[in-house]
């Protein structure tokens, strides 16, 4: 089949195959195997939907005679061309450049416009993925048919209330945003809803998230600042993060269930409890914070993207519920200088999560996190000291880029990889000592630590960057390992520097 159509690829008894979703096509059924142990043309039909061209076919017909014919058992083609099978009762289209054969019921089995679907209908044919975009910003209906909304299919329209058509399936990201007359949507037997699908709908008072939804995606209703109502069904798997960021207008949430498993707000979550449900991912948003205040409540999960990011707050006690804090959380918080993480709970540092917190000086991790995050401390320039928990992995890009007043780090045995630019311009680090099991310096990971005086160099390296040292004007002692097998390509200074060592030994 076409490449639009593949998912992934696997492998059958030496024949490329694919794992795509074709269970409309035929019923999942047990293979059967025959009295001799072989496969027989029936069940050879079944797995040849997933092959990729003509040549797997042949090649099947080719390994034993029972095989010769089960092409003649398929009622449509599986895969593009259609030449090998010619008992098909109707012929599926798998790519714009598809040949046509008239004569055969059509089925499309690619993406086609609203318009195609309007002049087509009628001819004998049937459609699976139908998108829809409004051709202008007027109000306008959305008719049966139609399987999804483009990604800013009716963005900025001037309607006002619109009932989706049942055979709607998913909505683009950005669909309705700022569609700002828009009070009132049914969504009917809707699956998806993506990304900022209904972002800043100012007039939308009320959201029926039906049954069929398993899917929100980040910030679909942010910036509904008049929804008073929402319900949700239990079976959501998926909110996405900040979802509902700014919609502190909500005063009735109804949910079916007893146990409420999707991403909320916090804000959210105290009219969920209510209905004695319990919520097990809790969101503090930006809006939670304005309304609740900066003492992160017992329960909270997740600390959303930029919640406490350039407020004046000196210290802050993260709970033991905590798994993650989002992207630049506490970012430009000039004033704080005191972080304390109760517990091992907390799993996950988003990108620039303490970057600028000026007054910092010092931080214990918990042994729960796995990975120092990118931009995590940059230009923390009063940070001096952090001893890094066993089970940390990787640091990653940048992440102590910028701390100029950092004299001290101690990297655990755990430690495989450090990224581009970790410790760029730590001018006050004179010492370092990286562990046994470390494997990659990336590019520029010390570069311009003016005070680095010495390092050593693991036997377990098997990656140094360019520049990794470059700028670090006072490093006089480098020391290997195993100086007799050194294999890792190194700049001509650190190559200098170990012959050196190695003559004077």
């Amino acid at each position: 089949m076409n490449e639009e159509s593949t998912d992934s690829t696997s492998t059958f008894s030496g024949f490329s195959t694919k794992t795509e979703s074709m269970i409309e096509m035929i019923p999942v059924q047990k293979i059967e195997i025959t009295k001799k142990g072989h496969l027989g043309a029936s069940e050879m039909r079944r797995i040849g939907v997933y092959f990729n061209d003509e040549l797997d076919f042949i090649r099947v017909m080719m390994v034993n005679k029972i095989y010769k014919d089960f092409v003649d058992g398929y009622r449509f083609n599986p895969i593009t061309k259609i030449k090998l099978f010619k008992t098909i009762e109707e012929q599926h289209l798998y790519g714009i450049n598809d040949k046509l054969y008239p004569k055969l019921h059509h089925v499309y089995r690619y993406k086609v416009d609203y318009s195609f679907y309007l002049k087509h209908r009628e001819d004998n044919c049937d459609f699976r993925f139908i998108s829809y975009s409004a051709p202008t910003s007027r109000p306008v209906t959305i008719g049966y048919g139609v399987t999804h909304i483009n990604d800013q299919g009716l963005y900025a329209n001037t309607v006002e209330s619109i009932d989706l058509p049942p055979t709607l399936i998913s909505i683009g990201n950005s669909a309705f945003e700022k569609c700002d007359l828009l009070t009132s949507i049914n969504l009917c037997n809707v699956i998806s809803l993506s990304e900022r699908a209904f972002a800043d709908c100012k007039k939308l008072k009320q959201i029926n998230i039906p049954s069929t939804v398993k899917i929100i995606g980040k910030e679909c209703f942010k910036g509904c600042t008049s929804l008073s109502s929402i319900t949700l069904p239990s079976q959501l798997e998926n909110i996405g993060k900040a979802c509902f960021l700014g919609c502190s207008g909500v005063v009735n949430v109804s949910v079916k269930g007893r146990i409420f498993k999707g991403l909320v707000s916090y804000h959210l979550s105290r009219f969920i409890s209510r209905l004695i449900i319990k919520c097990k991912n809790i969101e503090y948003t930006i809006s939670d914070r304005e309304l609740y205040g900066n003492n992160i409540p017992d329960g909270v999960s997740l600390i959303g993207d930029e919640c406490f990011s350039s407020i004046s707050i000196q210290q802050i006690t993260i709970p033991t519920s905590v798994k993650e804090l989002g992207n630049k959380a506490f970012s430009k918080c000039t004033r704080l200088h005191q972080i304390q993480i109760i517990g091992n709970s907390l799993q996950i540092l988003g990108t620039g999560v303490f970057m600028c917190c000026y007054e910092l000086k010092s931080i214990e991790l918990p042994n729960s996190i796995n990975s120092i995050s990118e931009s995590c401390f940059v230009w923390c320039r009063n940070l001096q000291y952090i001893k890094l928990p066993d089970g940390i992995t990787s640091i990653q890009k940048s992440a102590f880029e910028n701390c100029k007043s950092l004299v001290s780090i101690e990297l655990p045995n755990t430690l495989i990889s450090i990224g581009d630019h970790a410790f760029s311009f730590c001018d006050s680090l004179e010492h370092i000592v990286l562990p046994e099991k470390i494997q990659h310096l990336y590019e520029e990971c010390f570069s311009n630590c003016k005070s680095l005086k010495s390092i050593n160099l693991p036997s377990s390296l098997i990656f140094i960057g360019e520049k990794s040292f470059n700028g670090c004007v006072k490093l006089n002692e480098v020391y290997w390992a195993d100086s007799k097998n050194f294999t890792v390509k190194i700049s001509l200074r650190i190559a200098e520097l170990l012959w050196k060592k190695r003559r004077s030994m």
